[in-house]
């Protein structure tokens, strides 16, 4: 049994976890990730990588979308007819998309005033997106960046991501609606 002066064991556990998080997070800063130290973060480099062919070749399926393709990789590939189902889902995205900015907007706003709001926050999502684009595609490894700037230019790859983003947020979204 506690007293009010002892923590409680549940209040113990906490400490010890979030100790325990915090020497691991002081490690990642003084750890060196390359050796000539350039790199002083692990999130510093490329965290996107292609499956290689031989991995790729034993489960096709394993490593390649079936339904929706989120980011450019499996995005834009006329020539791949084995991708082609993927673009079904293209409209279901932007549909995803459109509902997300209308809840933004406000459910009881009349349409005047909810087309501002969904506009404006297009807008501040549109330019937050431009400025990000840059840093996520230097998240790819340098052999999928030149497959990414053969087929899609700087503003298509913010329009995919800003899409895509908005997308799964939605779908994160419905279950907890009522309505849906």
């Amino acid at each position: 049994m506690t007293t009010n002066n002892e923590p409680s064991s549940v209040e113990s556990a906490i400490e010890i976890l979030s100790r325990s998080v915090r020497e691991k997070i002081k490690a990642i800063h003084q750890t060196n990730y390359s050796e000539d130290s350039s790199l002083s973060h692990p999130l510093s480099f490329p965290c996107i990588y292609n499956v290689s062919k031989e991995l790729r070749k034993l489960n096709k399926r394993a490593y390649n979308p079936w339904v929706v393709s989120i980011g450019p990789i499996h995005n834009n590939n006329d020539d791949d007819k084995e991708e082609q189902h993927l673009k079904e889902m293209e409209h279901i995205k932007v549909a995803y998309t459109e509902e997300l900015l209308c809840r933004i907007a406000g459910k009881s706003a009349s349409p005047e005033v909810k087309g501002y709001w969904m506009d404006k926050a297009l807008m501040e999502c549109s330019a937050a997106m431009l400025h990000l684009a840059a840093s996520a595609f230097n998240c790819y490894a340098d052999n999928l960046k030149a497959i990414i700037e053969k087929k899609i230019p700087q503003h298509r790859l913010a329009e995919m991501l800003l899409i895509d983003g908005c997308f799964i947020l939605e779908l994160l979204y419905r279950p907890s609606l009522k309505n849906c």
